[in-house]
């Protein structure tokens, strides 16, 4: 007896045939280029001044801002943030498929910290996900 598969509980679950690419370690290799990317701004804050506790209040606030800057704006322009891009990565709204808004990346910022948040929303798909670029839909391709 064949166990059929099981139904996607949102657009790019890991078992959705809509995105079939696998993304695990884009997502992991992403992560990391973002983390490099604000660790390297707030370096370069930091390192900018005397040392001593201003300097390091000003790296911290400058890694926060890259990150927040990286996360919601950028990905909300461009669909991906510095790392998912380069990894070929793009977000997706969970409930449909579609291109995240500003709010859902802003939620998205603030909530994913939280572990029930990031895992799923209190209708029972995850606000933003990451899937391949490549496995995005236009309505054009839709059609044939």
């Amino acid at each position: 007896m064949s166990r059929s598969p099981r139904p996607s509980k949102y657009h790019g679950d890991e078992d959705d045939p809509r995105y079939p690419s696998p993304r695990f370690l884009r997502s992991i290799g992403a992560v990391v280029v973002d983390v490099a990317v604000h660790g390297g701004i707030a370096f370069a804050v930091g390192s900018s001044g005397t040392p001593g506790i201003v300097t390091g209040a000003l790296a911290v606030a400058a890694y926060l801002v890259a990150s927040f800057v990286n996360t919601t704006l950028v990905q909300w322009v461009l669909r991906a943030s510095v790392g998912k891009a380069l990894f070929g990565l793009a977000v997706i709204r969970g409930k449909d498929g579609g291109r995240p808004t500003f709010g859902n990346l802003l939620v998205w910022y603030f909530l994913r910290g939280i572990n029930l948040a990031l895992e799923n929303s209190s209708d029972g798909y995850q606000q933003v996900v990451a899937v391949r670029r490549r496995d995005i839909r236009r309505p054009a391709q839709l059609a044939t």
